[in-house]
């Protein structure tokens, strides 16, 4: 992924920086991805209403309404049943689309988070931690060596003030610790030259880990954009089609004449 120069300070390989840049990104991947999951299981929960809705429309719209009318009432009584049965349609398709045109892809994109994550950053925490453990005995090793650096300079300031056998003393004590310092500066450096070669290749991986977390949360964006929109098309289209359903019942009772209704019913 490339970025213009402008933007490069916008990378997540120059914002997300040390120990601490890595835990700020893994956390931001975690809640993205209990994002999407949380997402998928509205767009799920949002379809089982629209299925339940459909069902109990239907069932609605083969109770019996108006029997006994005739003429004019009748016909608008039976559109009623006829556009509940018909709304039970749409809102039956509109649970399909959910399922089948946002749900699948975004249990799709969820899977995607979850392989990235059972596979690039579990490699990387991998890597986070081996160089954690190597800092560690690098710090330890520069601790020994510091102390051993105290230990050296009391027993020379102390060589100078005794005699003797306390002199012999003091100097034994004084070799010990210079042989000490030499073992634990031996183990120092070596320490500090496998933690120099982990930390190159740590800053490689990180680089790529980066990039590819930054062309994730791109993608995510987009996705959750792309997908919110479309759900809000479903369902204005469903609110439509309702709309339409019911426009055909307001049309059946303008052909309703009250008066022409009851004359005929008087004088029939």
């Amino acid at each position: 992924m490339s970025a213009s120069p402008q933007k490069r300070y916008l990378d997540f390989c120059n914002s997300f920086v040390g120990d601490g840049g890595a835990d700020v990104l893994f956390a931001r991947l975690g809640g993205a991805t209990k994002t999407t999951e949380e997402l998928k299981t509205f767009f799920e929960e949002r379809a089982s209403i629209e299925e339940e809705y459909a069902k109990q429309l239907s069932k609605l719209a083969k109770l019996t309404l108006g029997r006994d009318e005739i003429a004019e009432l009748r016909k608008p009584l039976d559109a009623v049943r006829t556009e509940t049965e018909r709304q039970a349609g749409i809102h039956l398709d509109l649970a399909q689309q959910l399922r089948s045109e946002i749900g699948i892809s975004t249990t799709a994109f969820h899977a995607r988070q979850i392989y990235h994550k059972n596979t690039y950053q579990a490699r990387i925490e991998k890597q986070l931690k081996i160089k954690q453990i190597q800092q560690s005995y690098v710090n330890k090793a520069r601790e020994k060596c510091e102390q051993d650096s105290i230990w050296i300079n009391a027993f020379t300031a102390q060589a100078s003030f005794v005699r003797g056998k306390n002199l012999e003393k003091i100097n034994l004590k004084l070799e010990r610790a210079k042989e000490a310092f030499q073992t634990n500066e031996r183990e120092f450096l070596n320490f500090s030259t496998a933690l120099h070669k982990i930390a190159m290749r740590w800053e490689q991986d990180w680089k790529s880990f980066c990039d590819s977390c930054q062309d994730m949360e791109q993608d995510r964006m987009d996705f959750m954009k792309d997908h919110l929109w479309d759900y809000a098309n479903v369902i204005s289209m469903g609110c439509i089609a309702d709309d339409a359903s019911c426009e055909s019942i307001r049309v059946a009772l303008e052909q309703l004449d009250t008066e022409n209704k009851m004359e005929n019913f008087a004088y029939k």
